[in-house]
């Protein structure tokens, strides 16, 4: 399009605003663009000019009702966006507009303006949330983010929305769908992605996996969550590492050296009472702990990780066993009661059994003299199906590689980073 045409659509725009037309003009006008191909004249004439044009729900369904989602789908992206954040907004007719966008809208077309896209269920999450109809969203966000994704690898924005709708329902169910499928590559949405975003990611998923007592995974999550350093404390990373801090106990034993010096300098001074708690597990020292749980019991409760801090203390009588198994072959139940400051042996058979069960640890109990006996883990590692395992997770790392190598370039040639690494230095 020459500049001659670009200045003509814009002051036909703006003729068009300034003259109040009526919704048969503004679907006409639509129609129009989307026949020329003009898909920032349709944002800029919807979206831009929402205020003007738009006075009241009425007329945007006026205008979608003469409009075909396969034709006109970014035109009628815009409108639901408009729609989504018009204060009274009816939930019920919405959403199902919403679930006839999504089953017809061309995929596409809806990945040239994935900002606006992910806009919409942005906007979507925050009407469910603040309605309390949490449930009612996770069946269209879940159909929501493959549309815009290159591949189910991909991260986009949208899956921190149904994360959070997962948690706030109860039903975590959906959200492991995507959780599930390690991240190989990010949706960059209008050329960028909000760090955000992608902080929720993660700190929602190690909740979700954190509830369902999978912890290796949680660690996982929580640790991506704090990982990204920038010039200002975020507080979802601060929230991450609290809740880092107990995983870390719950599934190493220990809380890993931190060699992050934005997390040591601008993150760690805001979880004190955390890190005395990991300093007392360290120290393998229960009634330590259940001091600190009882003088702070009150900021747990706030940062809603009463439950992890439960479990921490619950724990430490596990990792003592743990650690006896790499130190002794046998061991009586009454040394094992002795050595964890169990009350007598059948509360140490009791819980041996248990962690037996669970496939924490591998042992035999010889009932006719009280022996326990500590056996090493059964996977050998020899099998075709294993070396099928480790070829995919090794082609897994090699790709998730190449992706941090091309991300790494991007941002060292990103004018952001090189102005922001300013304040760190």
């Amino acid at each position: 399009m020459t500049s001659l045409s670009i200045t003509s659509s814009f002051l036909f725009s703006v003729e068009l605003v300034n003259a109040k037309m009526s919704y048969e003009t503004i679907v006409s006008t639509i129609k129009l663009y989307t026949d020329e191909g003009r898909v920032n004249s349709i944002v800029d004439l919807i979206v831009n000019n929402n205020d003007s044009l738009f006075k009241g729900v009425h007329i945007l369904d006026e205008v979608l009702q003469q409009l075909e989602i396969q034709e006109h789908c970014i035109a009628i992206l815009c409108l639901l966006l408009n729609k989504i954040q018009t204060k009274g907004v009816n939930l019920d007719q919405t959403f199902a507009q919403l679930y006839e966008f999504i089953s017809e809208c061309d995929e596409q077309k809806m990945k040239s303006v994935s900002h606006l896209y992910a806009n919409l269920f942005h906007h979507l999450t925050e009407c469910l949330v603040k309605a309390k109809q949490y449930l009612r969203g996770i069946d269209l966000l879940t159909k929501a983010i493959p549309k815009i994704q290159n591949q189910p690898s991909q991260l986009t924005s949208i899956h921190a929305d149904l994360c959070k709708l997962c948690i706030l329902a109860k039903c975590l169910k959906p959200a492991l769908t995507f959780l599930d499928v390690d991240i190989s590559d990010i949706s960059k949405e209008n050329d960028s992605f909000d760090v955000k975003y992608y902080l929720l990611y993660f700190y929602y998923g190690g909740i979700i996996y954190s509830i369902l007592r999978k912890f290796d995974r949680a660690f996982y999550f929580f640790q991506a969550a704090i990982s990204i350093t920038g010039s200002a404390v975020s507080e979802i990373m601060i929230e991450a590492y609290k809740k880092y801090i107990l995983v870390s106990l719950l599934y190493y034993g220990e809380l890993p050296q931190q060699r992050s010096a934005y997390l040591n300098r601008c993150v760690r001074p805001f979880v004190g009472v955390y890190q005395d708690l990991a300093f007392a597990y360290s120290r393998n020292d229960i009634d330590e702990l259940q001091e600190i749980f009882n003088e702070h019991k009150g900021i747990f409760e706030k940062d809603r990780n009463i439950g992890l801090v439960k479990q921490v203390i619950a724990s430490l009588v596990k990792v003592k066993i743990r650690n006896l198994t790499k130190t002794f072959m046998t061991l009586s139940l009454s040394d094992v009661a002795s050595k964890v400051n169990l009350a007598n042996e059948k509360e140490a058979e009791k819980m041996v059994l248990q962690m037996i069960d669970d496939g924490e640890i591998f042992a035999n109990i010889n009932q006719r003299d009280g022996m326990v006996i500590f056996l090493d883990k059964p996977e050998k590692y020899n099998t075709h199906q294993m070396y099928h395992t480790i070829e995919q997770e090794l082609n897994k790392c090699i790709k998730l590689n190449e992706n941090l190598k091309q991300l790494n370039m991007d941002i060292l040639l990103n004018p952001k980073y090189h102005k922001n690494s300013r304040f760190l230095d």
